[in-house]
Parts: C-alpha cells; structure tokens; sequence
C-alpha cells in the first residue's frame, strides 16, 4: 500500500513539474498588444488585476477559492486517491494557464518596457508564480490529509468487523459454557441414577 500511494505522490509531483514547464512556456510567449492609452502603470495594474483574479473583487471570491473548492470537492469524493490524482492535476494546470492567460494582459509589449517597468512587471510575474505554488503545496496537502483519512475509515471499518466477529464469538462462547453447566449439573444424577 505505501509503495501505491509513494509512486502515485512521485507521479503527481513529476506531472506537476511537466505543468510548470508548460507554464514556463505560456509566459514566455509574446503578450498581445496594448492600447497605450489604456496603459497608464502597466506594473500597477498587473499587480492590482491579479491580485482581483486570485482573490477576486471583494477579497474571496477569485480563481484560489474556486480552485480550493474544487480541489476540496474532488478529494472528498469516497473513490480512492489515486483514481482522484488525474482530476487534480487537471484542475491545477487549468488554474494555471488560466493565470498565465491573465497575466499576458498586463504584461508589456516586448522591447517596450523600462526598467522601472520591468521591476514592477516581474514583482508582478514572481507572485503569481507564489499564487502557483500554493496551489500545488495545497493538492499535496489534500492528497496526504485524505489518504490518511481514507486509511484511517478502512481501519475503522475492519475494526468493527473484527469486533463484530468477536462478539458473535463470545456469545458461542457463553453458550458452549451453559451447556457444559448443565451437563454438569446432570452428571451426579446421572451416575446415582444409572450406576
């Protein structure tokens, strides 16, 4: 059972660095053009706007409650974990892409920046990329807290079942015992009656 659930943690941590290289890959791309009349602090504003897609407009509504509802519901599912895994990593390089696509709309037009700009660009880029890890740190914390529970439901489960055994055991055991009694108690009679 541990190698089980070691190769499924090993497989979910190597899927998730394949996502971050594809991440990697989404932000390198060539953000599409902006309106300069539109872009007054561009860094401002990336960090502002992302900070309203993560946490969304009144502070916890955004793309990290839905994806920790989601992480949430998925786990509470009574299926075992690794049948589960696909659904979360499939979650998470959603909610991924999902951020590098809102990230591209604050980001600068390549060769256009400051330095200035820049700075605050990759303020910006470094907390999504915070955003990102926590959302990872939060699926392998649900896999391990959920394993853990679903182990400790199994072991609870056979536990009554061996109980359960043991009681009907006992009971066959007071029973045995009566009629010993009683033949016991038959025996003297017995050997004056016959004897």
């Amino acid at each position: 059972m541990k190698k089980i659930i070691i190769t499924i943690l090993a497989a979910l941590i190597i899927s998730l660095f394949g996502l971050n290289h594809a991440m990697n890959f989404a932000f390198a791309q060539d953000a599409p053009a902006q309106d300069p009349a539109q872009d007054p602090a561009v860094a401002d504003t990336c960090l502002v706007g992302m900070k309203k897609y993560f946490d969304g407009e009144d502070g916890e509504s955004g793309a990290n409650k839905s994806f920790r509802d989601d992480i949430e519901a998925n786990f509470k599912n009574k299926s075992a974990n690794s049948s589960l895994l696909g659904l979360s990593v499939q979650r998470y390089e959603r909610y991924k892409l999902d951020a590098a696509a809102e990230y591209a709309k604050f980001a600068p037009q390549t060769g256009n920046s400051q330095e200035a700009e820049y700075s605050e660009q990759n303020q910006c880029y470094y907390e999504i990329q915070k955003q990102i890890q926590d959302a990872r740190k939060i699926i392998i914390n649900d896999i391990k807290i959920t394993t853990y529970k679903k182990k400790q439901t199994i072991l609870i489960e056979k536990y009554d079942s061996i109980s359960e055994k043991m009681r009907k055991f006992n009971v066959s055991l007071a029973e045995l015992k009566a009629f010993f009694m009683t033949f016991k108690d038959k025996i003297p009679g017995f050997i004056k009656t016959c004897i």
